[in-house]
């Protein structure tokens, strides 16, 4: 009966969670390109320096936490593009970078990027 029980409770619990979200319902919203400040001190702070361009986009969950958000980041140099996940804090050091890594095939980079390119 206890095994059951408990059987029972986890399938309700993993039906309850759902699936993982995408990539673009985690970052639906438009792309940001005006200056960060403590996004550029996170990403300075990480030894991120290929970024001529960058952009980023902030989670659809940042609501518990408006002032450190999850954002996700979009850098070019000109030749490669790459995204990083920057979760930004109220104590600078610590800050999370995560990066480089490919960008989202379900999320393309801001429009303004392929003229500058």
């Amino acid at each position: 009966m206890l095994r059951t029980l408990i059987l029972l409770s986890s399938l309700v619990l993993l039906l309850a969670c759902g699936p993982e979200p995408t990539p673009a319902q985690r970052y639906p919203g438009p792309w940001h390109e005006d200056v960060y400040p403590a996004l550029l001190r996170a990403m300075l702070l990480h030894d991120v320096h290929e970024c001529g361009y960058l952009a980023y986009k902030p989670a659809a969950d940042n609501s518990a936490h408006p002032n450190y958000p999850e954002l996700l980041v979009y850098c070019s140099n000109g030749e490669r593009e790459t995204a990083y996940t920057v979760f930004l804090r109220p104590n600078e050091n610590d800050d999370a970078v995560n990066g480089p890594s490919d960008l989202y095939p379900d999320i393309s980079p801001p429009a303004s990027w392929k003229n500058s390119n």
